[in-house]
């Protein structure tokens, strides 16, 4: 055999060996990772105040004394008693004489519209009955003539005795008549105390805070996805074929010189 030969053939086992070992570099690889996602969230939160109002009333009662500007002459302002010291008069037997006709006081005072007068009065002797009358000033201008004149009243009694209660119509000056047709020597005891209801209200405010999710508030979640990838080198794949090919070309050429040499 051809030193040469052999020389040769070595060489080239060799060279087929070390491309045996570098074809696997040429082969496409797959490559495997994960890859990371986030995601932006947001969260708003705002604050809604609330404002309730509450509006209550309540009444608010004021009581005073009576004040008159003018009184029965013998009033007494320790036992709220008088008596009946005027009289009214008609004249009999051809104006030669004045016959009383009836015999009344009466208590003056301002009154305030809307206020509330509440009295009661009494007679000292029992069995007996007196009127009782609540006037406007001008009703008692028109009293005269023992009583039979075109007049008016707002309230009236006829009695021993007798509780009154009444609203004022309008602000004035007003009269408690006392009157008895026939004479009454006793005294009578009146108290009476004026009323004043005021109306007072009052606002209470309440409120309240309620949180929505409205104000921004950015977090970030992340999520792992698995990727796989292949890599091809396709010109290192074909520069590794043509060199296995010329090498199996080169090892039937050598292959045959060696028989032509025997």
């Amino acid at each position: 055999m051809n030193f040469n030969i052999l020389v040769h053939s070595r060489y080239l086992l060799s060279l087929l060996f070390v491309c045996s070992i570098l074809m696997p570099f040429t082969i496409p690889q797959w490559a495997n990772g994960q890859t990371v996602t986030e995601t932006s969230l947001q969260y708003f939160t705002s604050n809604v105040t609330t404002t309730v109002y509450s509006t209550t009333e309540t009444n608010s009662t004021i009581t005073t004394s009576m004040h008159y500007q003018s009184t029965p002459f013998d009033y007494s302002y320790q036992t709220n008693s008088f008596s009946l010291n005027q009289m009214d008069t008609i004249p009999v037997n051809f104006g030669s004489e004045d016959y009383p006709c009836l015999y009344y006081d009466y208590f003056l005072f301002n009154a305030t519209a809307g206020h509330e007068i509440r009295g009661h009065f009494e007679l000292s002797e029992k069995g007996m009955s007196i009127h009782f009358f609540i006037l406007s000033s001008s009703q008692l201008r028109q009293f005269g003539n023992c009583g039979n004149g075109n007049w008016s009243w707002y309230v009236h009694a006829f009695a021993s005795s007798y509780d009154f209660d009444w609203i004022v119509p309008k602000s004035d000056l007003y009269v408690f008549l006392f009157l008895s047709s026939g004479f009454y020597g006793g005294s009578i005891r009146m108290t009476a105390q004026d009323y004043e209801t005021t109306v007072q209200t009052a606002t209470e405010t309440f409120t309240t805070t309620t949180t929505y999710m409205l104000q921004s508030n950015q977090i970030s979640l992340s999520t792992l996805t698995s990727v796989s990838s292949q890599q091809s080198p396709t010109g290192y794949v074909s520069a590794a074929l043509a060199l296995i090919v010329l090498l199996v070309l080169i090892l039937i050429f050598i292959i045959f010189r060696m028989k032509r040499s025997r």
